[in-house]
């Protein structure tokens, strides 16, 4: 994923943007959009009709506008935009009753295919006469990855219309880290509208690559990966609990709006969130990638300070079974000591992953204490990996160093992707 709406949100608040990833249209209209001659009339008793005037090219349904100008896309791609666009409408709407974008009441929703954006997409809002508060427009780069991955920019067109509805529900100048959970709950809203498309699940690569990020970061896409945690909330607590953590926030900080919305701080969930990973015991945790967890040393000589491991960052040790008692953690840390499908806070006599995580400012460290004269001979034990997901043409992804070179190749690929 490579959505370029976090630029819209900064764009939108005044501050300076990369020139390659800025597009005017995040900030204003098109002048076509704020044209009225004439499209009232084509609606049928009772039907949505479109909020301006249509590009050259539409396809409409019952809730979108689907449109692109001169050879940008196809009908019969277009066609499918808003078929899967209905879907996640279906999905979230109708079904899990989240709050309609604005002006969906009485208009069709316009997503514009345009293959010159420096990204998958983007999603931002305009002030009108009637809609002062602002309604949401989408664009979408059409065919965006699906050559590597089919269905991947189907996921995007959903992925675009979860930020429509988070816009309805959400002021975008709430706090100073806005940015993080909208990309994280926007791709686990796109598993949630369109769940036969899978595409999704390549974005915890982000994650898997830079785990000792804070958690709110946004450097090297980082925020998509946190798609973990909308997942382990809806596993945890259910997907109505996301939901509240978007509508009944009241514009609070995202740390204080998810805590309120699942009763629990966000330094004590986000650690559940690494063990469950770690034990590939989040639901679809086969489609995850996950790192390439290091091995302890001996004496505790490994350590990380507040630079190298972010607020609530997390790194992944394994620890094999002869090892399993000596394995030591010093520090401001959490741990959660991951087996197959299962986690816990209590370290377990066999082989397991020991996922830490920073909870206050100081230094950590973790390694093996001294051997005494009955520890076992560590010969012929392993200590345990991660599962990495089973993609077509990628059979193995453990982290950065162990990843199979040719999703690094495709992943590169789509975000080096720029008009010519």
């Amino acid at each position: 994923m490579y959505c370029l709406t976090p630029i819209v949100l900064a764009a939108l608040g005044g501050l300076a943007v990369p020139e390659s990833s800025f597009d005017a249209r995040m900030i204003e209209a098109p002048a076509a959009f704020a044209r009225f001659e004439g499209t009232q009339s084509r609606a049928k008793a009772g039907e949505k009709t479109l909020y301006g005037a249509p590009l050259e090219h539409h396809v409409d349904s019952e809730n979108f506008s689907v449109q692109w100008d001169g050879d940008d896309a196809t009908e019969a791609y277009a066609q499918q935009v808003a078929e899967v666009l209905e879907q996640g409408w279906q999905t979230l709407i109708v079904e899990q009753a989240w709050p309609q974008p604005v002006s969906a009441d009485r208009y069709l929703l316009r997503v514009v295919l345009d293959p010159s954006l420096s990204g998958s997409g983007f999603t931002t809002t305009y002030p009108s006469d009637e809609y002062p508060e602002e309604y949401p427009v989408s664009y979408v780069s059409p065919g965006f990855g699906d050559d590597s991955y089919p269905g991947y920019s189907l996921s995007v067109a959903v992925h675009e219309f979860s930020h429509m509805i988070q816009f309805a529900v959400r002021d975008w100048r709430s706090s100073p880290a806005e940015a993080w959970y909208w990309e994280a709950s926007a791709e686990w809203m796109a598993d949630q509208g369109a769940p036969d498309i899978d595409t999704y699940a390549l974005s915890t690569y982000w994650y898997a690559v830079s785990t000792p990020e804070s958690y709110n970061s946004t450097t090297s896409y980082h925020q998509y990966g946190m798609l973990l945690l909308p997942r382990y909330i809806e596993d945890a607590y259910g997907p109505e609990v996301v939901q509240r953590s978007w509508e009944e926030n009241a514009g609070d900080a995202w740390d204080d709006a998810i805590a309120d919305a699942t009763g629990v701080e966000l330094d004590a969930l986000i650690p559940e969130m690494a063990g469950a990973y770690a034990a590939g015991a989040l639901r679809e945790s086969a489609l995850f990638y996950t790192p390439d967890p290091m091995a302890p040393l001996e004496g505790e000589d490994e350590g990380v300070d507040d630079g190298e491991l972010g607020e609530l960052g997390s790194i992944y040790v394994a620890v094999s079974r002869v090892d399993a008692a000596r394995f030591t953690v010093t520090g401001p840390a959490t741990v959660r000591y991951a087996t197959d499908g299962a986690w816990g806070a209590a370290a377990p006599e066999d082989m397991y992953i020991a996922a830490i995580t920073r909870t206050e400012a100081g230094t950590i460290r973790w390694g093996l204490d001294a051997p005494t004269d009955d520890t076992p001979d560590s010969a012929n034990d392993t200590a345990p990996g991660l599962q990495g997901p089973d993609h077509e043409g990628c059979s193995c992804a453990t982290g950065p160093s162990s990843i199979h070179w040719v999703a690094v190749l495709a992943i590169t690929m789509l975000l080096k992707r720029r008009t010519p």
